[in-house]
């Protein structure tokens, strides 16, 4: 089994390999699987955008939705030859926080902005498992390609 955390990612071919990232709220996993190559990847997506400030501290390399998205389907694409309509993409968290006024609502933007690049990208996704106000644990074997979801109540 392999774990990543906020900000980080995998991809990998080995099928007896298990991905797994925890406690996804407003965060954002975004999973891609191509079946023909057993390729699969997840990345455990924080924000929706890079700032500008060329002198912020790089973080982890998929914190952010708009700059790390594109390379993950350019991978995809370009060094593993999957092409588009293989790729079996599924966007899961971007949950919504319990508090009334949420002036900054990090889910709802983590979310539609992986839509938008994906939409430009011409990649189908399935979105079911987004928004709400749950913390979802989610897995894929990479033998299949199925995605598993565990969920439970938000704290804050």
């Amino acid at each position: 089994m392999i774990a990543i955390g906020l900000g980080e990612y995998i991809i990998t071919n080995d099928e007896s390999e298990t991905i797994i990232t925890h406690a996804l709220g407003t965060c954002v996993a975004v999973i891609m699987h191509c079946p023909h190559s057993k390729l699969t990847g997840m990345a455990h997506i924080v924000l929706a955008n890079k700032p500008k400030d060329i002198h912020l501290r790089e973080v982890r390399p998929a914190y952010y939705v708009d700059d790390f998205l594109p390379k993950m389907l350019l991978h995809f694409k370009h060094s593993a030859h999957c092409r588009v309509k293989d790729i079996e993409c599924t966007l899961i968290g971007g949950a919504v926080s319990k508090r009334k006024n949420d002036l900054f609502k990090i889910g709802e933007k983590n979310v539609e902005t992986a839509r938008s690049i994906l939409d430009s990208y011409g990649v189908k996704y399935d979105d079911d498992e987004t928004h709400g106000r749950v913390s979802r644990t989610v897995s894929i074997d990479i033998s299949t390609g199925k995605v598993n979801i565990k969920k439970q109540m938000m704290i804050i």
